[in-house]
């Protein structure tokens, strides 16, 4: 091929990926516009953009991959999907890191925080939000900050650490309006209103939440609406100007409602159920409190729910359903409780945490003070001080270090006893039976050897031998399992051609099976033209015990040798081991269990077997990074096991050449 040849190649392919990258953020635009007015809409063509930015599994726009997931997440939370919103995000951190964008690893930072908050689960929200911010104080994106501030402060709120999150809340307004980010400075806004609101500062509450209408009604904002009007309305109602409080409990109700917004919709219901209890409607209170607390409970937020049942509460008391009154009290006295004792919980981890951040930036001002140029007295004081503090914490870390030590190496020596008592104990009662054949057949030989014909000589020397193969059997899986609980098992990896792998794997297999066994062992390589898809990198050792393992089980519960079938395939990714056979099958209440060390089915108990073997399996599956599943549709029906090994484990990806076969 030519030069002029490469060039015009070159060219195509840049103008394919320029071409896809703007086919990909037009679909992203879409989704963006339209994410708050049809919600499935947009995460359908945000998966458009993330399968387009692929093509065909070959990544060729990883930007366009990473803003598409975590648009989607995003969509998925709008609509209460917080589960979904918390995976894409992860996915896109990982395609981020790889990618080593600084922003797009803060965005997903932001994101995951965020989706760990709205399932309760604050103290990873926490360190995930404060890890993006970190990170976007090195680089200049100003607007992702302002999320970030603005989302740790929905947190604090969360944990009822108003005066906290108000102090970040106007740190965010004010880069927002330092950027004139003017949009986003009204969803802070809004913020700040109902913060005011949880302060019990109905004035201020209701001074930026007019500002927040004010700017709704110019700019027909959907994406605030969900809240001020709830916000407003109970300030109103705080104040006593019912007047005030019944326009805005009903100012962009129906917009909560198509727009499904549950959390908007709880309060907006709890507004209106404290507007009909001021006004004495109590019927129609008692049906609004109903529905903000049914709401509340579907969502899981437990702040609204405790709220609404004290509302409740009064409600009933005063239409004389005094019993359902008390029922409704207990149990918001039994959220409150809780929600104390969790928000106890996470604001003292979160003081442990900013604590030890500031400790640490104390000993990074602490460090770069040596390096000036300070008065020598100075200087003595603070390295001895320094010193001092340091000999002090490394004696005090080195204690607890120790005390966690011991503790641990009690438990494990605990374990290791009981393990040897019950090895020892199954061991010996399993050894029985081939020692009494040994001892029988030998005595037979022995002392009347000359009665014997020959065929039966040479019958008890086969049970002898296949006594003492039982036990040899059953001593090297005890000491197997011995080693595995006193040492951590390390797998030896080495390089093989797939085809090379193939060859020397089976030919293992049959070393240790015999070749008089009667298993046909089959092998598949999936076709590729990627060299480094060619390669295989595996510990075949540990992969043949648990294969033989399988395949000594199926051939132990089977009558019938041949039926049993062995599959080993090679794909693009990953090696596949199939070990079927057509047995006794595995009870459905069993399969749970079956991988747990000495468990044995109940249909299994009439043959030998201490209960190792998938147990072993299973342990060098995890070892090597392998999925291990088992399938069988009851007894008398057969069972099937499937082993999933990496091609190329992530702990291989520095292997030398020395250690390729």
């Amino acid at each position: 091929m030519s030069k002029q040849d490469d060039l015009t190649t070159l060219k195509k392919q840049i103008d394919l990926e320029s071409n896809h990258a703007n086919m990909v953020d037009s679909l992203l635009e879409q989704a963006y516009q339209i994410r708050s007015l049809d919600t499935p809409q947009a995460i359908a063509l945000c998966e458009q953009a993330y399968q387009l930015a692929h093509d065909d599994s070959e990544i060729v726009y990883m930007d366009g991959v990473i803003e598409s997931l975590l648009l989607k997440g995003y969509c998925h939370q709008l609509i209460s999907q917080y589960q979904e919103f918390i995976t894409h995000s992860q996915k896109a951190l990982y395609f981020a890191q790889q990618y080593e964008n600084k922003t797009l690893i803060a965005k997903s930072y932001l994101r995951l925080g965020q989706g760990y908050t709205r399932i309760g689960e604050y103290l990873d929200g926490y360190k995930q939000i404060n890890q993006a911010i970190m990170m976007l104080l090195e680089i200049n994106e100003p607007m992702i900050l302002v999320m970030a501030k603005q989302s740790l402060a929905l947190l604090l709120v969360e944990l009822g650490h108003f005066e906290k999150a108000q102090e970040e809340n106007f740190q965010a307004l004010k880069l927002a309006e330092d950027n004139q980010f003017y949009d986003v400075g009204f969803v802070i806004r809004n913020n700040i209103a109902d913060t005011y609101l949880k302060l019990g500062n109905y004035e201020a509450a209701i001074q930026f939440g007019e500002h927040v209408v004010s700017f709704i009604k110019q700019n027909e904002s959907y994406f605030l609406r969900s809240f001020i009007g709830s916000i407003l309305s109970l300030c109103y109602l705080e104040i006593d100007d019912l007047a005030q409080a019944e326009y805005y409990v009903k100012l962009f109700f129906e917009d909560i409602k198509q727009n499904n917004d549950l959390k908007g919709l709880a309060m907006a219901h709890h507004a209106k159920a404290k507007l009909a209890l001021k006004q004495g409607n109590y019927d129609d209170a008692k049906i609004e409190a109903e529905t903000a607390v049914s709401i509340a409970k579907e969502i899981g937020a437990p702040d609204d729910e405790y709220e609404n049942l004290e509302v409740l509460s009064q409600i009933l008391e005063r239409l004389g359903e005094y019993h359902q009154a008390l029922e409704a009290y207990k149990v918001a006295q039994e959220i409150k409780h809780t929600i104390f004792n969790r928000n106890a919980t996470y604001r003292m981890q979160i003081l442990e945490i900013s604590y030890q951040t500031e400790k640490a930036k104390h000993e990074a001002n602490l460090f770069r003070l040596k390096s000036l140029d300070l008065e020598s007295e100075v200087n003595e004081k603070t390295e001895s001080l320094t010193e001092k503090t340091e000999a002090l914490e490394q004696s005090l870390a080195r204690e607890t270090q120790l005390g966690q030590e011991l503790k641990e190496a009690l438990k494990r020596t605990e374990h290791l006893s009981q393990l040897k008592t019950k090895i020892i104990e199954t061991v010996s009662h399993e050894f029985r039976t081939p020692l009494t054949v040994m001892n029988t057949s030998s005595e037979l030989l022995r002392f009347h050897s000359e009665r014997l014909s020959e065929e039966k000589q040479h019958k008890h020397l086969k049970h002898i031998q296949e006594a003492v193969r039982y036990l040899t059997e059953i001593l090297n899986e005890t000491i197997f399992i011995g080693q595995m609980s006193q040492y951590p098992l390390t797998p030896v990896y080495k390089k093989y051609q797939e085809s090379e792998f193939c060859k020397l794997f089976i030919d293992e297999i049959y070393e240790s099976l015999g070749e008089s066994s009667g298993i046909e062992i089959l092998c598949q390589v999936k076709e590729t033209s990627d060299e480094e898809n060619q390669s295989i990198i595996a510990d075949m050792h540990l992969m043949h015990r648990a294969t033989l393992n399988l395949i000594t089980n199926a051939i132990k519960y089977s009558e019938d040798v041949s039926s049993i079938m062995v599959m080993v395939q090679v794909d693009v990714d990953a090696i596949l081991i199939d070990v079927a056979d057509k047995g006794i099958g595995i009870p459905v209440e069993d399969q749970e269990s079956i991988f747990d060390l000495f468990y044995r089915a109940d249909n299994a108990r009439i043959h030998r077997g201490v209960g190792f073997g998938l147990h072993i399996a299973k342990r060098i599956c995890e070892v090597l990074s392998a999925e291990i599943t088992v399938f069988s549709e009851g007894e008398g029906k057969g069972s099937q096991f499937k082993m999933r090994f990496p091609k190329s484990p992530q702990i291989t990806r520095q292997i030398s050449k020395e250690t390729q076969v």
